[in-house]
């Protein structure tokens, strides 16, 4: 009796390790970006979408992340580049738009190892223009430092919410 076995070569084996491994598919472990992922228009896509949202639609925010000037902008992106994907998810084809223009800005975040949301946030309700606006002032916060600065920091426990 002839047994036939797979034809596993090492260097397929190596390319699906390396695949396993590539940078994209399951985040940046690094998390730094050498050119900045922020246009110099993301302004007008939020203030475009925020034109055609209701003001006061209710969405929560972290109200305990702690003050780090970088950390704390980054993970303010993470938690509203979620909010954007879930209002896509039953928004109006004209709507959506919008909201993945909004997306596209911010959806950098998304390129770094993320690991679960740590369970020591704590959530509040505000309403979506205070999220937009937020996002903006995060936006201009990072801009000068996101090709100089490695997010991986505020991947790193303890969580941005806890204290050290």
């Amino acid at each position: 009796m002839i047994v036939l076995a797979p034809a596993w070569s090492p260097t397929i084996s190596l390319l699906l390790l390396l695949l396993l491994f590539t940078p994209g598919l399951c985040g940046t472990p690094d998390c730094s970006f050498p050119h900045s992922p922020i246009s110099s228009t993301f302004a007008d896509k939020i203030r475009k979408l925020s034109d055609y949202l209701l003001q006061d639609y209710p969405v929560t925010v972290a109200s305990n992340l702690l003050d780090d000037k970088l950390c704390g902008a980054f993970w303010r992106l993470v938690l509203a580049q979620r909010w954007m994907g879930q209002l896509k998810t039953v928004a109006g084809s004209q709507m959506q738009m919008l909201l993945e223009a909004v997306d596209t800005e911010i959806h950098f975040v998304t390129l770094c190892a993320l690991q679960p949301l740590p369970s020591c946030l704590r959530f509040v309700q505000t309403n979506i223009s205070h999220l937009l606006q937020d996002t903006t002032e995060q936006l201009v916060a990072l801009k000068p430092w996101i090709t100089r600065w490695n997010f991986s920091r505020c991947l790193e426990t303890p969580p941005p919410c806890c204290p050290q």
